[in-house]
């Protein structure tokens, strides 16, 4: 089961910072997921909310301000006195990290700006188009990435209340889904494998909830505390 560390290994670093992708990867997950938006000179940027106030304390709206505007926010020093100076990265940057190391990354469309285009052709730019994710909650985005004919995985986010089943995604020509853990049962997952579906729930942080899911058969989690998921995952394995 692989093990995708929630806007970076967030449990311990401020989410989506640089800091939470290094933290991830010497947490030794197997891959990223983060969230990007369009900031308002096109540069993509990761960060979760429309808005920055949450992890900086400041006011603004990402699509609004420029990227220059943005890198002076603290998105840090929230989390604790030890991240001050973590800034909101640029998806270029993450990009470039991750290509240094084994990791996949998922990429979480949010902002209705994001250029499907732009998009894709930063991910070849940087190599990553068989180690990248792409998901979203707006399935009209995934479709439109699937047009474009550049082979990059997508995976339709799905919410408690409304789920894709096995049989939908497989209809849609989806080969994945990301859906809330809670949404999951038992003939939902055998389904999915049945169809050859890889499933990534999200947000898995409790033990007995990693364990079970292992347990089912589930592709990989996506989880705030990889270094949590990794020793259950092994215990597990050995057990």
């Amino acid at each position: 089961m692989e093990i995708f560390a929630h806007r970076g290994a967030s449990a311990h670093a401020p989410e989506n910072t640089m800091a939470a992708f290094v933290e991830a990867y010497n947490q030794r997950a197997d891959g990223i997921e983060l969230d990007i938006h369009s900031a308002a000179d096109g540069t993509f940027v990761v960060i979760h909310d429309d808005t920055v106030l949450r992890t900086t304390r400041v006011s603004g709206t990402v699509a609004q301000l420029t990227y220059e505007q943005l890198r002076h926010l603290d998105a840090g020093a929230s989390f604790g006195p030890s991240f001050r100076g973590e800034r909101i990265p640029t998806l270029a940057e993450v990009l470039d990290f991750v290509k240094s190391t084994a990791m996949k990354v998922n990429i979480e469309v949010k902002g209705a700006s994001v250029s499907e285009e732009r998009l894709l052709e930063l991910i070849r730019e940087y190599g990553m188009v068989d180690r990248t994710i792409v998901s979203s909650f707006s399935w009209n985005v995934l479709r439109k990435i699937q047009a474009l004919g550049y082979g990059i995985e997508v995976a339709p986010l799905c919410s408690e209340i409304h789920v894709m089943t096995p049989d939908e995604a497989y209809a849609r020509g989806f080969k994945a889904i990301h859906p809330h853990f809670r949404s999951l049962s038992p003939m939902y997952i055998r389904r999915a494998l049945e169809l050859g579906i890889a499933l990534r729930p999200y947000t898995v942080n409790r033990a007995e909830d990693v364990s079970a899911l292992y347990r089912l058969g589930t592709h990989a989690i996506i989880t705030d505390d990889p270094q949590k998921a990794r020793r259950v995952v092994e215990q597990m394995h050995s057990g």
